[in-house]
């Protein structure tokens, strides 16, 4: 007689045993399997209670729902007409149910994350982009505290033409800023030269200027399509460098979407710095901070000046003239704003050292 090996489960019981032919001396082995796997799969307290005797024993659901007593989702579950009826009644669900409302709920949902963007350049002309995401914007009225998240399912981007230089100069570094404008529950891609400084900690609104070959201003923020008093959030930034301002030729040497910049407020070491420097030449503070910069001269003709410019206005003059025969010489300190650009120039002086403070 064919017999199971190892029963610990009434799953492990072999439904076709034993077989007609069996020898009848062998039942005793498949009932010690059979009061194995019960006493496994059905345990009952010790001693037996009465109402699971009697549940046991129940010859049908509904002696069995007697032996419990009526109770409202028992009863909805006893004349449930399908699986479904019944899972509404226990307050469960199927699988497929459960995964919609998961989905539905995470999709309300905003993770921290790095913003993507995308910038590139073709046929003279930079191409910024805003790709799918989900962002929060403050209220118009700023007395309001209200939030409105948006979601932007296909990409927005804007194209600054040939011709256009959004205030940049010839060979000096810019870095451009990427804003995401909502317009009525639409997010609309902008962009602005923040060269000179520029308030953008969202707690305003902004206005912009349609694109076209004559927007030449650093802190205007431009967009495709001019829009008034909008919520705004900063997307990203891109540093990009041009031989000729307003021929976009050269692709950016960064394109970084927010959240992937330190906060500022968290502390990092500044060190000072000696940079390649020379007069007579514009320089961009691109970072996320204000840039202390120290520079000294040597005298060469016993007058000598020195001529600090931010931003294309003349800040500070060093200059003078030592009649007793000794050494003069030119200093400046001085801060840029982030965003700004800066530059000296000299007269009957040389740069003796530069250094700059991030």
């Amino acid at each position: 007689m064919p017999i199971e090996t190892s029963v610990t489960h009434i799953a492990d019981l072999e439904p076709l045993y034993p077989l007609g032919t069996d020898n009848r001396l062998q039942g005793d082995n498949h009932i010690r399997n059979i009061k194995t796997a019960l006493k496994n799969d059905l345990p009952l307290t010790t001693p037996a209670t009465a109402t699971g005797i009697a549940l046991l024993t129940a010859a049908n659901a509904g002696a069995a729902r007697t032996t419990l007593g009526s109770t409202t989702v028992g009863d909805a579950v006893y004349i449930a007409s399908s699986q479904a009826a019944a899972q509404s009644a226990l307050g469960v669900y199927s699988i497929a149910g459960t995964d919609t409302a998961i989905s539905t709920a995470v999709s309300g949902i905003n993770v921290a994350q790095i913003q993507p963007i995308a910038a590139s350049v073709a046929s003279n002309e930079l191409t910024a982009t805003i790709n799918p995401t989900k962002l929060d914007f403050r209220s118009t009225t700023l007395t309001s505290g209200t939030v409105t998240t948006v979601d932007l399912a296909s990409a927005a981007s804007l194209v600054v033409p040939s011709g256009a230089t959004l205030g940049t100069t010839n060979n000096v570094a810019a870095r451009l800023v990427i804003l995401a404008i909502n317009n009525a529950g639409t997010i609309e891609a902008a962009i602005i030269n923040i060269s000179g400084g520029i308030d953008l900690s969202e707690t305003g609104l902004i206005s912009t200027t349609a694109l076209s070959t004559g927007s030449d201003s650093a802190n205007v923020a431009y967009s495709t399509t001019a829009r008034t008093s909008l919520a705004y959030r900063v997307v990203g930034v891109i540093d990009i460098t041009q031989t000729t301002a307003g021929t976009w030729a050269s692709n950016p040497t960064l394109v970084q979407g927010v959240g992937g910049m330190s906060p500022s407020s968290l502390p990092s070491a500044r060190s000072w710095k000696s940079p390649t420097r020379v007069a007579a030449t514009t320089y961009t503070n691109t970072t996320a901070r204000e840039r202390e910069v120290l520079i000294t001269c040597t005298d060469t003709s016993g007058t000598s000046q020195m001529v600090v410019t931010i931003n294309g206005s003349t800040h500070l003059i060093s200059g003078g003239f030592d009649g007793n025969g000794g050494t003069f010489r030119p200093s400046a300190s001085f801060t840029v704003p982030v965003g700004s650009t800066y530059s000296i120039s000299l007269t009957g002086a040389s740069l003796s050292s530069w250094k700059e403070l991030d």
